[in-house]
């Protein structure tokens, strides 16, 4: 069980389990997180509960981004079809926890942004099964 919140503790939530973990290189989600790239653990929306609090969201072209009415937090996104929600990794309590498999939308980076990574890289939100690219932590 995973557990977060905002900045200000006025919301919470809990994850019972990650189905994956991207970086996102699109520019809805650069200006939705503040910065160059975010970072979303995706669970399913059955796993995923909010605990305490009531998150404000506004509409984004294909769902909800949903934040902190008090602090501002980024907190997560549901979109309008499908069974997973986005988490804003830096949300959660014990971020260092989760792993990053992969990045999406790779084509639209920043230029100036250096990953030393070797994580798969796709060009949209198509991405291959998370199992194929887990790796065991050193």
């Amino acid at each position: 069980m995973l557990e977060g919140g905002c900045f200000c503790g006025a919301v919470r939530y809990r994850l019972e389990s990650v189905f994956d973990c991207i970086y996102c290189h699109c520019s809805e989600c650069r200006k939705a997180s503040g910065g160059p790239v975010a970072v979303s653990v995706v669970g399913r929306r059955a796993a995923f509960a909010i605990t305490s609090g009531e998150p404000r969201r506004f509409r984004r072209r294909h769902g909800y981004h949903h934040f902190c009415g008090d602090c501002g937090s980024p907190l997560f996104y549901l979109a309008d079809e499908g069974d997973y929600v986005s988490i804003a990794l830096g949300s959660f309590d014990a971020p260092a926890e989760i792993v990053p498999l992969a990045h999406q939308f790779w084509p639209e980076r920043l230029p100036w942004l250096a990953l030393g990574d070797d994580l798969p890289k796709f060009p949209g939100n198509t991405l291959s099964h998370p199992d194929s690219r887990r790796r065991p932590l050193a």
